[in-house]
């Protein structure tokens, strides 16, 4: 009989340590975080160290600080990684925040090479808390990838409850006579929504506003498109936001994200559009099939 051999990895990769030096120019260093990049383009960064870590270690004002600017830190190398797949061209916001040797491999896919670099190089992953329970590497990766997945996450949870609605997701159409398809997240027969995500940092904030302005644009300019009027009796856009009391934000971060929202909000007003924020994929898949049945 011959010998079946397991198939070997094919997703060539790159990783690489993100270093938090707590005490500056003393040599001391913690991993607080892993970029990966894939062959296939996909990208993520993992955290590797938690606010409550640093706390206990460092007190809880000085820990606190050294928190944020570890999640501002990592916030800017993932907005460099949505526009360069270099790792190694991203610099460093912030003194005492460094990258370390990067790493070429080989694996099944992101998540495979995020938990194998973790666990070679992150010694505190393995104890990070949600606050009341033990937080595997596994599940830190895997809420990494899941934030890149938003619109992907979108879309299996409305087609494993309507498979018909297959066909509406990612269509493009042109708004105006030669010029550039507009992409439209969900384009359904009574129902057109495009989603986003709202993350509170001071980083991230002002690139996501800008995209969902963006896309609000091509809603309300869609109804200038031929064959589009009289037909779509709802336009929205569906936006991810952390619930009010996520204690990983602080009051200043919320309050700037609910301005956010409400300048939004009015935005869409403006067109007849309206702008949903929502807490789950759950309550986003749902608002758009029921929207699309109704």
């Amino acid at each position: 009989m011959a010998r079946t051999f397991p198939k070997l990895p094919t997703l060539q990769a790159t990783w690489a340590p993100i270093y938090l030096e707590p005490v500056l120019h003393s040599g001391e260093k913690i991993t607080a975080g892993i970029a990966v990049t894939g062959s296939n383009g996909e990208t993520m960064v993992v955290p590797t160290l938690s606010g409550k870590q640093l706390s206990c270690i460092y007190g809880e004002k000085d820990g606190g600080s050294l928190f944020r600017i570890v999640q501002l830190t990592l916030d800017s190398l993932s907005e460099h990684l949505k526009e360069s797949p270099s790792i190694l061209s991203w610099e460093t916001p912030f003194s005492g925040m460094s990258l370390g040797q990067h790493h070429e491999t080989v694996g099944d896919d992101l998540l495979a090479v995020a938990k194998i670099a973790m666990r070679f190089s992150a010694s505190f992953s393995g104890h990070l808390t949600d606050g009341q329970h033990i937080v595997s590497a596994d599940a830190i990766a895997v809420n990494a990838i899941e934030d890149d997945r938003w619109p992907k996450r979108i879309y299996e949870a409305v087609v494993s409850e309507k498979p018909e609605f297959e066909e509406y997701f990612n269509r493009t159409v042109a708004i105006f006579q030669g010029a550039p398809a507009s992409k439209f997240d969900f384009f359904g027969k009574r129902y057109v929504s495009n989603f986003g995500r709202l993350i509170p940092s001071p980083r991230s904030l002002g690139r996501m506003r800008s995209s969902a302005k963006a896309k609000l644009w091509d809603l309300a300019r869609l109804r200038e498109a031929p064959g589009v009027k009289g037909n779509i009796t709802a336009l929205e856009f569906i936006i991810w936001r952390p619930r009010q009391d996520d204690m990983a934000y602080s009051e200043g971060e919320m309050k700037a994200l609910g301005d956010t929202i409400f300048e939004l909000q009015e935005a869409a007003k403006a067109e007849n559009l309206k702008t949903v924020p929502v807490h789950t994929v759950a309550e986003a898949s749902q608002r758009i099939i029921l929207q699309e049945a109704a």
